[in-house]
């Protein structure tokens, strides 16, 4: 045997577990893989990117509060791989957020095991975030993926914090002000990545650097507030609220305590669309939280626990702080979405308060991983399964139709918009407007009738 074998092995181990993890958490989403669909806002966030002009027309137009710019280049780039066929955005649309999913898992791996030196811990942590269907709809809704690429960027952030206290140089702090400024322009609660980058830095030997990432946040939200305009202060669903009136802290507060419960605790089991009562909440949140105190207090690495909490605390607070006038109960304990931070930061907390074995991944430890994990995949695999939204068995005859009228409009030279205007709506299932606004057209129409137009679409 040669001295590089036992490396090798090792090297061949990790990723042989990394595979199977990433294929297990991918695997309890494969419910709307094999039926994807475009709900709700999708259609809006891909109208918006139809073209290369309407994407450099929107890139900082906001969708709610959100003005992000990446999201509209990916979903510019979706419309593009799709070839002009309506009928196959759905799946397309499915590709990013699982590619966001595998990124981030990856990125666990190598942030963990570097920062506690035990690749054991590393598995773990992928573990914990990746076997989990508590945040299916980031899976399934492709309105709903962006926050993953906002744990992404936090996690080259906390990486690229270690390097700078382990090495110095000026441009890894800066890396950390980079990843705080690229995450909010995936997704608005992104914002929240500077100030617990600068939470990490600050419980460190060098306090000072605690400012750097937040001045990263301020530069984006500068940049988008100005070039946003003032819709991005008035989201359409705020009803003509500012987003500081929006605001309801203490319901928040409120809110924040059951999503914890429930969202966390609760959901770990695989038990969803469930909504403890509040008398239960009430016991329950101050002995998760004496429960959290006394994690921090025996924890191996504290300043893992404290971003970790600071994840789960302060994203829970300001999402239901600005969605105070919905019930909790009938609508908010079924939004799954909101809790990609929660489950992020809940797996920050368990790898930095456990002290783990340094070095490499034994073979032992890798099956008891892969056990462990299999476990909670089938505890999990009735959520993964069952929880995705209801399919629309409409919408690919919609989508067959809008390709039909695509292809009639380049053969027969009509524009988008005289299609649109000559035929009749076309109704689709999660979309208020006209399915008709969802073609291309010719690129080089010719002005008919609307008669003309209407005949030559369909015939009659």
């Amino acid at each position: 045997m040669s001295a590089d074998e036992p490396t090798f092995l090792s090297r061949l181990r990790v990723r042989g577990v990394l595979a199977a993890l990433c294929a297990a958490a991918l695997s309890l989403h494969l419910t709307s893989l094999f039926h994807p669909q475009l709900l709700y806002d999708d259609f809006e966030i891909l109208l918006a990117s139809w073209t290369w002009a309407d994407t450099r027309a929107n890139l900082w137009q906001p969708m709610n509060e959100h003005s992000w710019p990446l999201t509209r280049l990916t979903t510019a780039a979706v419309v593009e791989a799709s070839g002009h066929r309506q009928t196959w955005l759905p799946v397309l649309a499915a590709i990013p957020g699982r590619l966001a999913l595998v990124f981030a898992l990856l990125l666990t791996f190598r942030f963990v095991s570097r920062r506690t030196g035990s690749q054991v811990a590393g598995v773990a942590g992928v573990i914990v975030f990746g076997v989990t269907a508590a945040y299916q709809e980031a899976m399934y809704w492709y309105a709903a993926h962006p926050p993953l690429w906002c744990v992404c960027c936090a996690l080259l952030g906390l990486m690229a914090a270690d390097r700078w206290a382990a090495r110095g140089r000026w441009w890894r702090l800066a890396g950390t002000a980079v990843w705080a400024f690229v995450a909010p322009a995936w997704f608005a609660g992104g914002a929240l990545v500077g100030p617990l980058l600068g939470v990490y830095l600050g419980l460190g030997a060098r306090r000072w650097a605690a400012v750097v990432p937040p001045l990263g946040t301020a530069a984006y939200l500068a940049i988008s507030w100005a070039a946003a305009g003032e819709r991005i202060n008035r989201p359409d669903h705020f009803k003509g609220k500012t987003t500081l009136q929006s605001l309801d802290p203490l319901t928040g507060a409120g809110m924040t305590a059951r999503a914890v419960v429930d969202q966390l605790a609760v959901a770990s089991v695989g038990v969803y669309r469930f909504a403890a009562p509040v008398p239960v909440v009430a016991v329950a949140f101050p002995v998760l939280l004496a429960v959290g105190v006394w994690w921090w207090r025996w924890a191996a690495d504290r300043r893992l626990v404290v971003v970790g909490a600071g994840f789960i605390l302060a994203s829970d607070w300001l999402i239901y702080s600005a969605r105070g006038e919905w019930s909790y109960a009938e609508e908010l304990r079924d939004w799954s979405r909101y809790n990609v931070f929660p489950w992020f930061g809940l797996m920050l907390m368990i790898v930095g308060g456990l002290r783990w074995r340094a070095g490499p991944l034994t073979g032992r430890q890798a099956l008891i991983a892969l056990g462990v994990a299999a476990v909670l995949f089938l505890v999990q695999l009735p959520r993964g399964t069952g929880g995705t939204a209801w399919v629309d068995p409409g919408q690919p005859a919609v989508l067959r139709r809008l390709e039909e009228v695509d292809r009639a409009c380049r053969e027969h030279r009509i524009s988008a918009a005289a299609a649109v205007r000559a035929l009749p709506p076309l109704p689709t299932e999660y979309w208020e407007r006209n399915a008709l606004e969802l073609i291309w057209g010719s690129a080089v129409p010719e002005p008919r009738p609307a008669d003309e137009v209407r005949r030559r679409l369909t015939g009659r």
